[in-house]
């Protein structure tokens, strides 16, 4: 029965999925199309060429207005499927953190009995110890998430409608270092998971090299759906 616990391991290791990284993407433009017809032919006289410049006016600003109302849609549209990601994501990163602590208890309860039969077990435990760090930054990095996220800002509604336009631009520009940022955070959470498995995987080989052959085990299965 011994070889068991350390097929189960080792399987619940190799098959531990840890996403690899978060998407979001924006899309929306649009211009507003005006034209005035006045039915005059011929030369227009002073009053029609102002209309017409005040036409011409009031077409600008309703496109910068319309322009704006849609960079705004969709960087609302942008800030809420990133919440929706980074919230699944982060769910199945912290998932994968919980079963390789499982693994972890199970070791370490596996080396206590052997270290009370006399048999040093240090060598798993360092790999153990190394695995511990690597799930401890994997948690840094998560707990770091919703700090950098709140720096992904929404249009603001004080603005004009003139300066609108340009102001939601520039928060766009400045949420793309942001989102950069969010993209290097779950890439290194990912590469603190992966470390963390191949510790455990060489705990289990080292555990098993020092097992008796006579030692009885218990069957333990993990879920690693």
């Amino acid at each position: 029965m011994k070889k068991y616990i350390y097929i189960s391991m080792i399987v619940s290791l190799v098959m531990l999925c840890v996403p690899t990284s978060a998407k979001a993407e924006i899309n929306g433009a649009g211009t507003l199309n005006m034209r005035a017809d006045y039915g005059v032919q011929g030369k227009k006289g002073t009053k029609d060429i102002y209309r017409d410049k005040k036409v011409s006016d009031d077409s600008k600003v309703g496109s910068e207005k319309n322009e704006a109302r849609l960079f705004g849609g969709a960087l609302e549209s942008r800030r809420e499927m990133l919440r929706k990601n980074l919230t699944m994501i982060t769910a199945r990163i912290e998932a994968g953190i919980s079963r390789l602590e499982q693994i972890i208890t199970r070791l370490e309860s596996r080396n206590t009995k052997l270290a009370s039969e006399g048999i040093k077990t240090t060598v798993s435990a360092g790999f153990i110890a190394q695995a511990k760090v690597e799930l401890a930054g994997a948690k840094a990095d998560i707990a770091s998430l919703p700090e950098t996220f709140n720096q992904v800002k929404e249009e603001s509604a004080s603005r004009t409608a003139v300066t609108m336009s340009a102001d939601v631009k520039l928060t766009l520009e400045k949420n793309t270092v942001t989102l950069t940022k969010i993209r290097t955070i779950l890439k290194s959470a990912k590469d603190h998971l992966v470390v963390a498995r191949s510790y455990l995987i060489r705990a289990v080989q080292a555990t098993k090299a020092v097992t008796p052959q006579t030692s009885t085990e218990i069957k333990t299965e993990i879920n690693t759906d």
